[in-house]
């Protein structure tokens, strides 16, 4: 699960920064790093405390998780805009953080939860004793 937490954050930035070639803008990078595990260290590991004890570690749930905190950030770029922006930009540029959030979220369960026989996926049948 630790490789998930190290390697998840940075995967959607990465491509980001490749697809659209601001991968020159040291300041971007570090940036975007900064905001990534900051956000993963702060709010995704007690979200996923949380998840485990309730035994919501299925794809969709870590899913939706990943997509709820950059949803609220989306909402409030697209209300109340840091500049002149179009609102189509701003409501693409929303879109986009979601799923930033989401492929993350995914790629951590895909390293660190998926086939993971340390980790209980899905509630378990009560034992019939």
């Amino acid at each position: 699960m630790v490789a998930g937490f190290v390697i998840a954050p940075g995967i959607p930035l990465a491509a980001y920064l490749i697809a659209t070639s601001k991968y020159a803008d040291e300041t971007f990078v570090v940036g975007g790093l900064l905001i990534f595990y900051g956000l993963a260290a702060v709010i995704g590991i007690p979200l996923f405390l949380l998840f485990r004890h309730l035994s919501w570690l299925k794809w969709w749930q870590i899913s939706l998780m990943g997509g709820l905190l950059p949803l609220l950030v989306a909402i409030a770029w697209v209300v109340d805009p840091p500049c002149c922006q179009s609102t189509a930009y701003r409501v693409i540029e929303a879109i986009f953080f979601v799923l930033m959030g989401v492929v993350s979220a995914v790629c951590f369960w895909l390293i660190g939860l998926w086939r993971n026989p340390t980790v209980r996926i899905g509630k378990k049948a009560p034992d019939v004793a």
